[in-house]
């Protein structure tokens, strides 16, 4: 055997060997990346999530503790949460999750754009009586979910115009209107401000009580699982 194919066997060997680590670190750090790009997305959302809350919440102080209706009808059409919260917030983009993101969506009941990826708890409006619930009189804010994610609704025939909710009232009634795109997690912000990661409780209604019940962790559909003005009781679930 010549030398010079002696040398271009070795060659050889070295590029088959040169493929074969590349390939092995391509598998060990693809998994990395991508969670790497989902701890990130999760981040974001997070962030979003604490900047719109601060937003809510001085709206609240410049309307006697009471936070704005999801949505209502004008002449010149529906207006939401988000459209009252702009003059609060300061920049755009905040209401889109990165991990979720609903850009040509429509609100799923009155048919008006929803390009967002949020929904306000509705029962702080016209629920347990008509008109707002001031934040003051909620016993328990740092147990009751304020904001949660909503985006395009999941399930919908292949072709039908994107749909989602501008409001949230209970995961078991609409599971596919609120998804858990953070690895099978949804991100939450509490009526006091602080935002947290959790793992959704009920996506059937089995043991679940829609009004009050457990969202997730700590928080709840509305006061800690507990009707106004009777926390000494066992939560609802």
């Amino acid at each position: 055997m010549s030398a010079f194919m002696v040398r271009a066997g070795r060659s050889i060997r070295k590029i088959i060997l040169w493929v074969a680590l590349c390939a092995v670190a391509l598998a060990i750090a693809s998994p990395l990346l991508a969670w790497r790009t989902y701890e990130l997305d999760r981040v974001e959302c997070l962030s979003n999530l604490r900047r719109i809350s601060e937003a809510l919440l001085l709206y609240a102080q410049d309307h006697n503790g009471c936070l704005m209706p999801p949505d209502y009808s004008t002449p010149h059409g529906y207006r939401t949460w988000v459209d009252i919260s702009r003059s609060y917030l300061g920049q755009r983009g905040l209401n889109t999750c990165p991990a979720n993101p609903a850009p040509h969506c429509i609100q799923a009941i009155h048919h008006f754009p929803y390009p967002h990826s949020y929904a306000l708890n509705k029962r702080f409006w016209n629920v347990f009586f008509k008109g707002p619930f001031p934040l003051d009189n909620l016993e328990l804010a740092d147990q009751t979910a304020l904001l949660v994610e909503s985006g395009p609704i999941r399930g919908r025939p292949a072709g039908k115009t994107c749909e989602s909710l501008d409001f949230y009232w209970d995961t078991a009634w609409w599971p596919q209107a609120y998804p858990s795109p953070h690895n099978g997690k949804m991100n939450v912000v509490a009526a006091d401000g602080h935002a947290v990661t959790l793992k959704v409780a009920h996506y059937a209604s089995s043991h679940h009580n829609a009004l009050y019940g457990r969202l997730g962790g700590r928080i709840f559909n509305w006061n800690g699982g507990h009707p106004n003005g009777d926390t000494g009781s066992a939560p609802y679930e």
